[in-house]
């Protein structure tokens, strides 16, 4: 099953109406404080915190592949800190 990350009603309406099957879990994570010129750089922050942050709350159980994420998240750290 799907986990929308998000409290956005928007997202929740297109996954139901789209009828995928998912379950609403809130990260309270706050995108206004992360900034960065490049726009790859700040989505790629912006989705690492969220995850990071969505991890701290609820686990790493419910992300089947979080461990080749966390490791791909590694190797673009790299790339940013380049």
């Amino acid at each position: 099953m799907l986990t929308l990350a998000s409290n956005s009603t928007t997202r929740a309406k297109i996954l139901k109406d789209a009828g995928i099957k998912f379950q609403q879990r809130s990260v309270d994570f706050d995108e206004t404080t992360i900034c960065d010129s490049n726009p790859n750089a700040l989505v790629y922050k912006i989705a690492k915190g969220k995850l990071l942050r969505y991890t701290s709350l609820y686990g790493t159980d419910v992300c089947e592949s979080y461990e080749a994420v966390y490791n791909m998240l590694a190797e673009l750290d790299k790339a940013y800190e380049a």
